[in-house]
């Protein structure tokens, strides 16, 4: 719940001494530090809402703890979950500073640190920027035109109390 520039020290002098710098897994977890929180705080709301005798149901139909969360309750909050999945992916697809902060090997680098090296002290590089901006944006927008009935359904469905 804290931002990203409180935790991007931490996790450097953390990730430096397990000797986790240049690695994806470092990244991964750097982003779960920031997606985390904000996935507990919007999937609360939609797993209250689900009735307590739904795994009751499904317990005495035959099935163990697990396969009715597997088949009877994650089906039930499939809205939630891929609202929290879109944008948990539109955090980390921009993320700069823990990319910046915790790599310096340029294979490890993910795009948006790689658009800053359009920018030096001599001048933009307008032209590329933009084109590379535009491809850069191009699975954001995909991703979110494919599962827009989810998202506005996630977003929307914890708003009014019945």
């Amino acid at each position: 719940m804290l931002p990203t520039i409180m935790m991007a020290m931490p996790l450097f002098m953390l990730f430096s001494q397990f000797g986790l710098l240049n690695n994806y897994v470092t990244l991964i977890l750097a982003n779960t530090t920031s997606a985390l929180p904000f996935a507990i705080l919007v999937l609360r709301p939609f797993f209250l809402s689900l009735p307590g005798g739904l795994e009751e149901a499904a317990q005495i139909d035959g099935c163990n703890k697990f396969s009715a969360f597997s088949r009877v309750i994650l089906p039930c909050v499939k809205p939630g979950l891929l609202t929290v999945g879109s944008f948990s992916f539109l955090f980390a697809w921009g993320d700069f500073l823990f990319a910046l902060t915790l790599t310096s090997n340029e294979k490890i680098r993910p795009l948006t640190v790689g658009l800053y090296t359009f920018s030096d002290q001599y001048g933009t590089e307008w032209n590329n920027l933009m084109a590379v901006s535009t491809i850069a944006a191009l699975p954001i927008i995909i991703i979110f035109i494919v599962l827009q009935k989810y998202i506005v359904s996630g977003m929307t469905s914890g708003a009014v109390k019945d």
